[in-house]
């Protein structure tokens, strides 16, 4: 229940990872994928999304995630993952921890930035 509702609020976090790992690489330039736009039936799945780079507003695609975004992203993903692997979900041994090192990479520059 509670990975499900962190997923809600930042769906960055859900599924494998790999694809993921590219929108969270470039700060969210690429749409995240699984999660439709616009009309597409899954695109209500990101209604409460938080952290997502809007295409249409130039400034927050120039500039990607906030440092807010990335604390939030590192969190959630250490919970999500260390959550799954404790009740036997096979999941997060590999694209889990590549995850967690990018959000955390982004996180520490963007502290080092202010």
């Amino acid at each position: 229940c509670l990975v499900g509702v962190i997923g809600m609020f930042l769906p960055h976090v859900m599924f494998w990872g790999e694809s993921q790992l590219q929108s969270l690489i470039d700060k969210g330039r690429t749409p995240l994928p699984i999660f439709g736009r616009e009309n597409e039936p899954t695109a209500d799945l990101t209604a409460w999304s938080r952290c997502l780079v809007e295409r249409s507003n130039e400034l927050t695609f120039e500039d990607g995630y906030p440092l807010v975004c990335s604390i939030s992203i590192v969190v959630a993903k250490i919970m999500t993952t260390g959550l799954s692997l404790g009740t036997g979900i096979i999941a997060g041994h590999f694209w889990g921890p590549l995850f967690i090192g990018c959000a955390a990479s982004h996180l520490l520059t963007d502290f080092a930035n202010l």
